[in-house]
């Protein structure tokens, strides 16, 4: 049985309502089974808009063990953020297959009693998986991110050629795990107003000397994303934050995007979009992102 666990995310979110109709639309296999983690409170309306009534429990140790498959329902009424954690170290030890996250705010995790900025931190704590790193695949193309939730004042130092190295070869085992006919090359974008113009603007781009047989750039960062290049690369690995998800998400909106953590020793997978508390109860939250999180959490996971 392949085991999911689903951490729905902000109480006060999207995250239960896409959640429940991304599960009513997929079919499970006789051989897949999808936990979902809500707090009491949220059960009615998600058993109403799944629409139909799930097996559920009130203990992780006893939901780990289901052998039926299907969707099923663990109650708890600790914190969402509280929730990744345990679940997280479900997954370390084994008793699920992979992890697929809904919205969390930073507020709900402070509210939680963490410091952690993100499920990203959170989760890197937790596994003592040392670096981690975030990326976003979509259909018109992909972005992996160098460095994390950062200053900007910060960039210049942590984009080095060690963690561009790093998230190359985290990069290709993933694509070789899930699409190993892919043969294109991934793409580093610079850091510098046009990748530093030999070092004339920044001496960045100079200092890396990168090595890797798939790996080329920089690229321009203003010029990467034109879209005759969406197809040439398996993916763009990004310097910072912004500089990959503000095309991403330009590109992909909100409704089809998967963020994947690149660096965890099981598979995790996550929407591409925060909580959007203003949606909630308005019939108009899109669940794409979550489905197709999920759906690659079913396909990919040992």
């Amino acid at each position: 049985m392949r085991r999911l666990i689903l951490t729905t995310g902000d109480l006060n979110g999207i995250g239960a309502e896409i959640s429940a109709k991304s599960l009513r639309e997929l079919k499970l296999s006789s051989k897949q089974n999808v936990t979902v983690v809500l707090h009491p409170e949220q059960e009615p309306a998600f058993t109403r808009a799944i629409g139909r009534q799930l097996p559920m429990f009130d203990d992780w140790e006893i939901a780990a063990q289901t052998s039926e498959p299907g969707a099923q329902i663990l109650l708890d009424r600790a914190a969402p953020a509280l929730w990744v954690e345990q679940a997280a170290r479900a997954c370390l030890d084994e008793k699920f297959a992979a992890l697929v996250t809904g919205p969390l705010s930073k507020p709900g995790i402070i509210k939680a009693g963490l410091t952690d900025l993100g499920h990203t931190e959170i989760l890197r704590r937790v596994s003592k998986s040392g670096e981690l790193y975030m990326s976003f695949w979509g259909s018109h193309f992909n972005v992996v991110l160098v460095t994390g939730h950062i200053p900007v004042s910060k960039v210049p130092k942590q984009w080095t050629a060690e963690r561009i190295q790093n998230v190359t070869e985290l990069t290709q085992n993933f694509l070789r795990a899930t699409t190993p006919d892919d043969k294109r090359p991934l793409a580093f974008v610079g850091l510098n107003p046009h990748a530093g113009d030999k070092s004339l603007i920044g001496e960045e781009e100079e200092n890396l000397g990168l090595k890797s047989a798939r790996l080329v750039g920089p690229l321009v960062p203003d010029t990467a994303f034109q879209k005759e290049n969406w197809g040439k690369y398996a993916a763009f690995l990004c310097a910072y934050h912004d500089q990959g998800l503000i095309p991403f998400k330009l590109i992909h909106g909100f409704d089809e995007g998967v963020h994947v953590t690149l660096g965890l020793p099981f598979l995790r997978t996550s929407v591409d979009h925060g909580p959007a508390t203003e949606l909630v109860g308005t019939g108009r939250a899109k669940h794409g992102s979550m489905k197709a999180a999920l759906k690659m959490a079913l396909d990919f996971s040992p």
